[in-house]
């Protein structure tokens, strides 16, 4: 007999007994909770309430966690490790590839269709912004972790140390010093690709909402304006987040720009290709406003934490400051 054997946990199974597509995802999910004892389903199933099943889960993790000390987690290797790989006898470049394939196959994006996806991204928004603002700034700051904390857990100089491996692990050189140039640029394209699926934008949708609030036919959004800029015999490169005539409007969200109202100036901030603390990234925000002003700009800042309490008098102090009213 040939062919894939059909089980309770694949869509054709489901299919063939008549379910529509919707519901037989639905009832694989259903099937794999009431199967794996990690989930309180599979207790519910054998009779427990949903409390005592909620206890049970909690017991099996702990007991589960008892098994591993520290270390061994930290020694542990992984499918996405190049040395998981290289252990099991494979070359460099067969074992690049065995990491790539199991991204490919374990990626949503790649994975799901693209309803599923609007769905997932959906209802990640949903649950995200049906926090209350101080929920939402705890989740953000959570997001890094102070240097006090981190030197705490080790030490300042392994502290450093990170953080420049951190920053540099992700760098153009050290890429291609790893796998090559063509590997470098096979990575960015698959990159950009992955951002296309994604309908990413590099600016903030909520800025957006502002700015299209001011009603002007202003350069934002995908019709902002490149600045090329000069200050002290050095060139820049500016895109603006607004641009009307000399007036710019910066919109700061409150994690990536550090807001003082939530971040002191030696926390970690960042994206999981670079690092970076809080005071750095005002110096740098600072040095960007003053080459806008060196250069003729007027420059509006806006947090995104006082657009949304405040939304009606930012929209309004932004349309009379443009006028310079």
């Amino acid at each position: 007999m040939s062919g894939k054997r059909k089980t309770i946990y694949s869509l054709e199974y489901w299919l063939e007994k008549g379910l529509t597509e919707e519901e037989s995802l639905e009832k694989i999910k259903t099937v794999k909770k009431e199967n794996s004892c990690w989930c309180k389903e599979y207790w519910m199933k054998k009779g427990f309430n949903e409390e005592e099943s909620i206890k049970k889960v909690k017991e099996k993790q702990q007991s589960n966690s008892k098994k591993r000390t520290k270390d061994s987690y930290k020694k542990m290797k992984n499918p996405y490790q190049i040395e998981y790989w290289l252990e099991k006898g494979f070359t460099k470049e067969e074992s690049l590839n065995k990491i790539k394939k199991h991204k490919d196959k374990t990626n949503p994006y790649n994975v799901l269709s693209e309803d599923n996806i609007k769905n997932m991204i959906d209802n990640r928004k949903k649950t995200y912004y049906n926090k209350s603002d101080f929920e939402r700034a705890k989740i953000n700051k959570s997001r890094g972790r102070t240097k006090e904390q981190y030197i705490l857990e080790h030490s300042e100089e392994e502290y450093y140390d990170k953080l420049k491996k951190q920053t540099e692990h992700f760098s153009k050189d050290c890429y291609i010093e790893k796998f090559g140039e063509d590997k470098y640029k096979e990575w960015r394209n698959n990159q950009k690709e992955s951002l296309k699926k994604r309908n990413f934008i590099k600016f903030s949708k909520i800025s957006f909402d502002l700015f299209n609030e001011i009603g002007l036919d202003a350069f934002y959004g995908k019709n902002e304006k490149c600045l090329t800029l000069y200050k002290d015999e050095n060139k820049y490169i500016i895109y603006p987040d607004f641009l009307y005539e000399n007036k710019i409007i910066e919109f700061y969200g409150d994690y990536f720009h550090g807001n003082p109202d939530f971040y002191d100036k030696d926390d970690i901030i960042g994206t999981r290709y670079k690092n970076y603390k809080v005071g750095d990234k005002w110096e740098y925000d600072k040095n960007r406003q003053n080459i806008l002003k060196d250069n003729g700009y007027d420059v509006l800042i806006i947090w995104e934490n006082d657009y949304k309490k405040h939304k009606k008098e930012i929209i309004e102090k932004c349309k009379k400051w443009i006028k310079n009213l």
